[in-house]
Formats: structure tokens, sequence, C-alpha cells
């Protein structure tokens, strides 16, 4: 976690210090942005259990900030950071216990994933047409994915006395069928991704522009692939 903060900051100081020295030659800018989070998942789906099976792609709404300058006419370098909405999937925990009865049904236990991504992106811009600067967007994101998740527990009567025993435990035959309960616990994992994008900015005013906009990112966490999409709008103001 330190080491990958120590690398944002040393790329916040650098797009900094490059911003500096290019604003007497270009405008620096910066833009406030609204995204629809898609989130894809592939492999293990983020599911902390090990077996069973778990949906958390979704779409959810998230925003974020972009600071950036043009190098040249055609050249920008920007830092974005954005944070992903959260989504919501259901796990079955696959239960392999002595002496409980096979209609007893173990309840569904969620997990949530929210991801948060700082981006240093180059973009190429060909000539403007009119009021359109459309531009393509590459460059290397560090992704932190915030995971919520529940884990069973249960509790038993046995021999007159109440006892909670962990899942997996091998136990004589007990009655009246347990009771399950559900502990939460919140993770996170970091990990580096490739990103890529669309923009056009449409000029409203000297200093103002409106951009519409899609950014894709692509990374792996905990044994799944993941893939990001963010279809959005911003608004830009040009010093």
């Amino acid at each position: 976690m330190t080491q990958y903060l120590r690398q944002i900051g040393l790329v916040c100081c650098g797009l900094i210090v490059s911003a500096l020295s290019a604003a007497a030659q270009s405008p620096v800018y910066i833009t406030g942005t609204g995204f629809a989070d898609i989130k894809t998942f592939s492999g293990t789906e983020g599911n902390l259990y090990g077996s069973g099976s778990s949906q958390l792609g979704g779409t959810t709404a998230g925003g974020g900030l972009r600071i950036g300058t043009f190098l040249h006419p055609r050249w920008s370098l920007e830092l974005a950071i954005d944070v992903g909405g959260k989504t919501e999937g259901s796990t079955q925990y696959p239960m392999i216990l002595a002496d409980i009865p096979t209609s007893l049904r173990v309840p569904d236990f969620k997990q949530r994933v929210r991801f948060l991504t700082v981006s240093s992106v180059v973009g190429y811009h060909p000539a403007p047409r009119g009021r359109l600067r459309p531009g393509y967007l590459v460059g290397f994101s560090f992704v932190r994915g915030t995971y919520q998740s529940q884990y069973p527990n249960y509790y038993a009567l046995a021999t007159g006395a109440l006892t909670r025993v962990n899942l997996g435990t091998v136990f004589p035959t007990i009655f009246p069928p347990p009771v399950f309960t559900t502990e939460t616990i919140t993770s996170t994992e970091n990990t580096s991704a490739v990103a890529l994008g669309f923009e056009t900015a449409i000029d409203l005013q000297k200093h103002l522009s409106v951009v519409p906009e899609v950014r894709a990112l692509a990374f792996s966490q905990r044994g799944a692939g993941v893939f990001l999409i963010r279809p959005g709008v911003g608004l830009r103001w040009n010093f």
C-alpha cells in the first residue's frame, strides 16, 4: 500500500512540474466528469470462498477529476482520478458438514466491490474540426479495489448449551438445526492496468468545453480478469 501511494505521489509531482513548465506555452485544464461504471469479470469473479459462484459485474455511477496540459498542440499529458460505484453479487457457500440435513438451505452471502483508479495518460489530438476537438488517450492506471464480503458463521444448540461452531467442523448430530449468521469483512487490493480512451471536447466558450468520453481499463485481481468501461461526459475549464 505504501509503495503504491509513493508511486502515485511521484506521478502527481511529475505531472504538476510538467504542467507548470508548459503553462507559458500551452493551456492547462481541469475537467470534472461523471460516468457510467460498467464492470465485467471473468474467472473466479472475485469470489473469496474458493468455490461457488459470484456475480459482481454490473453498472453503477461514478465520478472523476482530470488535470492536464497540452505539451504541444497535438499532444497532452493528464492525471485522472476516478471513483467508481459499488456493485453487489451473491455467493452460495459450499457447505459440507456431517449429520446436517441435506434439506437445510444455506443462505446466499453478499459481496460488494468498488474500484478507485489513478491514471496517467498521454493524448493525441488531431486537427480540430470547428468547435470539435477529438483526442485519443493511452496510459497506465493504479487500481485500488475495495471488497466487502460476508463470511458465514452459525450457532448450534448442543448438550443444552449455545455453542459457536466454525463452518467446516465435523460434529455430532445437532437438534434443532443451526442458526446462520454473517460477518462482514472489508479488504483492499492494489494492482496496475492499461488505460485506453477517446474523447471529443466541444468548445462552448473560450475557456469552457463539454467533453463526452469513454475510457476502458483491463487488469486482474483475486484470480479474476476485470474489464472496466466508463462512458461519461465532463465539463472542462481551460486556463
